[in-house]
């Protein structure tokens, strides 16, 4: 990929990435010239907004902490007549403040704008005399778009703009022919759609839907043009697909005319875009590729954008994501963006960074093979898998068939992430793709605690806000969880989701000393009552081994361990599935060498998504439950009531002297362990068969797609053993029961 290897040489790091973690700049021209910017900066676990003025080279000239002792999140910065404001969201004792206050040789007051459940997302805009400030509200599982119009001393009455009960991330604009135009995603109960409205004559116009694609809109940036407003989004398609589009809005006869076309198609794992515009009608478009560079374009309203120019160079791991760009009335172009090390043994801290071009010196440049570049972690694996489930009533009969009554068996996906660590989708997507696509009964959000940096104080609430209001009874269950992921900074102890019962616990991060190693993050957990679990415990990456220590052990916390996902089979070693991408593993590190040390662990699978495709790609689990709720969910994993499989919906049965899985039981030597299976498959089975000690020791013939059978063990020897079961469909789905103990005393 042809980076500009001339432009590293004038980037400049404004924050200190050993003591601090600075996140989500923004930056715009002041009109004496000056930069302000502004960015969220992380601190002995606590979240504040740094406001600052810099030079045209990108030498801070002064800045300031704008935001209070609450836990600040995401800002954003205008600047009207020459006033800098900031705006930003603010958690403190369970509730969001969205908050705005001036930046200048004096510091306004704060001004409280909304407080609310949750309040996220500000974009902003202005009429030349008054500013415009647009926002997401959630509240009680709910999701809305507000607007309000604000002086400078108060706000004016707020409106709700979106219809949907599920609407989020607005771009606001206002444009040259005095319209106000907003543009927001929706979730429709299918799919994400990119929506606008208008606001001219006093009054809202109707909601006018502006995409036209399958994918999964979201994340709109916007600009003034001198007829209406550009907007640009992303949206997120099925198997790893990533595509960029921009459409012109304007009014005509009281309605949104919108000319929208397809920017760019990519497969990467991250996303986000900023669009920007001086007076002249130059827009500059800065746009995240993947997580190892970003593209700017640039174009004149009358015109089409111009081909990409990647702006940073591809230094194995570095991670350059969401960039933010100004361009004066010269088309001098200056660009803030968030860095961070990436993968491997390094710290997990982010900067901020200054990188200042020219519009001449771009136009030079060519590089569009590299939004062509398909990174291996986004390759989808080959071929259509079917997630097929068994029907309700079936299912039922099944589960009173085996002496099941009371329970329910429910299916769902526990790992996966978003956009909040290294991933495609935003939180709220994550969740409305669980109910929507796979149709899931329950669901957990686990982003990495530090990759590509450190889940901060802020984020880690809005992560809790978000899982607590996702979470209803008869419709999707979340647990709230993040994934420990400890190799990426010293050592390689391998990653740990934890989950916790309620929607309450702390984020314990592999670079705090209460999380630095696996014994002490257990110690933190416990007083949570969480779980840990390992996932791909064998897994190795280009970079850094991701294999489970499993030196380290704790039987309080440490109840179950995540056997298959998308990376590959994790049972035992010499293992491979067509519904994984078999990525390469290291022997003595497999879940059954955990069982061989003596561990006691029950079975989940997963999906381990990166692109919006969990409980598609990878495996699923399967829980026993008194009916539906956290609580009864995770007691199940905590009592190893559950198994895994490879996707599909398959019921599997297998108990030991009337014990069900999970259980630990005691044996007289001499006597005997009776298995009693039942399995109904989603399609034929090919393989059914009982593994005691890590060894196959029994497998009927079996035909068609059930296979019932009584079979007694009667070679106890003293000592402990355990006996799971491995199913294997001639479609090559798979599934795992947890195992069950029989101590022979």
């Amino acid at each position: 990929m042809a980076y500009l290897t001339d432009f590293m040489e004038r980037i400049t790091e404004l924050t200190d990435i050993e003591t601090t973690s600075c996140q989500y700049p923004d930056l715009a021209v002041l009109p004496d010239g000056r930069l302000a910017a502004c960015w969220q900066r992380y601190h002995n676990k606590h979240d504040d907004i740094v406001a600052a003025f810099l030079s045209r080279e990108g030498e801070i000239l002064s800045q300031a902490v704008v935001s209070g002792e609450g836990q600040a999140f995401r800002p954003r910065l205008y600047v009207l007549n020459g006033t800098v404001w900031v705006i930003w969201s603010e958690s403190s004792a369970g509730n969001w403040k969205l908050l705005a206050r001036a930046f200048g040789e004096e510091l306004g007051a704060p001004i409280l704008l909304s407080r609310s459940s949750g309040a996220f997302y500000p974009s902003v805009t202005d009429d030349g005399q008054n500013l415009y400030v647009a926002w997401c509200e959630q509240q009680h599982g709910d999701s809305h778009i507000c607007c309000l119009r604000f002086d400078g001393s108060a706000a004016a009455e707020t409106w709700r703009v979106s219809s949907s009960e599920q609407a989020y991330r607005p771009a606001v604009a206002f444009g040259g022919d005095g319209v106000l135009y907003l543009a927001y995603d929706v979730f429709d109960g299918s799919q994400y759609l990119q929506v606008a409205r208008a606001y001219a004559g006093g009054a809202w116009g109707e909601e006018a839907v502006i995409s036209n694609a399958p994918d999964w809109a979201s994340d709109a940036t916007a600009v003034s043009t001198d007829s209406g407003a550009t907007v640009v989004w992303h949206g997120v398609g099925p198997r790893g697909e990533t595509n960029y589009y921009t459409c012109d809005l304007t009014l005509a006869g009281g309605k949104i005319a919108a000319d929208c076309r397809q920017l760019s198609h990519m497969r990467v794992w991250f996303a986000s875009a900023s669009l920007c515009r001086n007076r002249k009608g130059t827009q500059l478009l800065a746009q995240a590729l993947s997580m190892r560079c970003f593209l700017m374009r640039w174009r004149q309203e009358d015109g089409g954008w111009s081909v990409p120019v990647a702006m940073v160079r591809d230094e194995a791991s570095n991670c350059p994501i969401r960039p933010r760009a100004c361009v004066d009335e010269e088309d001098n172009i200056f660009i803030l963006y968030q860095h961070s090390a990436g993968n491997g043994h390094q710290e997990r801290y982010s900067s901020i960074k200054f990188l200042s071009t020219t519009l001449a010196e771009l136009q030079a440049h060519d590089d569009s093979a590299a939004e062509k570049e398909i990174d291996s972690f986004t390759k989808p694996i080959p071929g259509d898998k079917a997630l097929d489930r068994i029907d309700e009533d079936e299912k039922r009969r099944w589960l009173d068939e085996n002496g099941y009554l009371g329970l329910d068996l429910k299916f769902g996906d526990i790992h996966g992430q978003s956009g909040m660590s290294d991933a495609s989708g935003q939180i709220d997507q994550y969740y409305n793709y669980a109910k929507a696509v796979p149709k899931l009964d329950f669901t957990a959000l686990t982003d990495h605690d530090m990759f590509p940096d450190v889940i901060t104080e802020s984020e880690w609430e809005y992560m809790r806000t978000s899982a607590n209001e996702f979470n209803k009874d008869g419709e999707l269950t979340t647990l709230l969880a993040y994934e420990w992921t400890s190799n990426e900074l010293h050592y390689d102890f391998g990653h740990k989701n934890v989950y916790y019962r309620t929607g309450e616990g702390e984020l314990f991060r592999a670079c705090d000393p209460e999380g630095m190693t696996p014994d002490r993050l257990f110690a933190s957990i416990k007083k949570y009552g969480a779980l840990c679990i390992p996932h791909h415990p064998a897994a190795i990456w280009s970079a850094v081994s991701a294999a489970t220590d499993w030196a380290f052990h704790d039987p309080e916390v440490q109840r179950a361990v995540e056997i298959f996902s998308r990376h590959a089979p994790f049972e035992k070693d010499g293992t491979e599935s067509i519904y994984t991408k078999n990525n390469p593993r290291q022997k003595g590190k497999y879940v059954q060498d955990a069982l061989a040390r003596g561990y006691r662990l029950g079975f989940t699978a997963g999906s381990d998504s990166h692109q919006l495709e969990h409980g598609v790609e990878g495996g699923i689990v399967a829980a026993f439950v008194p009916g539906l709720t956290r609580e009864t969910l995770f007691d199940a994993i905590y009592n190893r009531f559950t198994y895994a499989t490879t996707g599909a919906g398959i019921l599997l049965s297998c108990k030991v002297n009337g014990a069900r899985m999970g259980s630990e039981i005691t044996a007289l030597p001499g006597g005997k362990a009776t298995l009693e299976v039942d399995v109904l498959g989603t399609g034929e089975l090919e393989r059914v068969e009982v593994v005691k000690d890590n060894g196959e020791i029994y497998a009927p013939a079996v035909s068609g797609n059930r296979c019932r059978f009584t079979w007694a063990d009667e070679d106890l020897t003293a000592g402990t053993h355990f006996y799971y079961l491995r199913v294997t469909q001639k479609d090559q789905h798979q599934a795992w029961s947890s195992p069950i103990w029989v101590d022979v005393q």
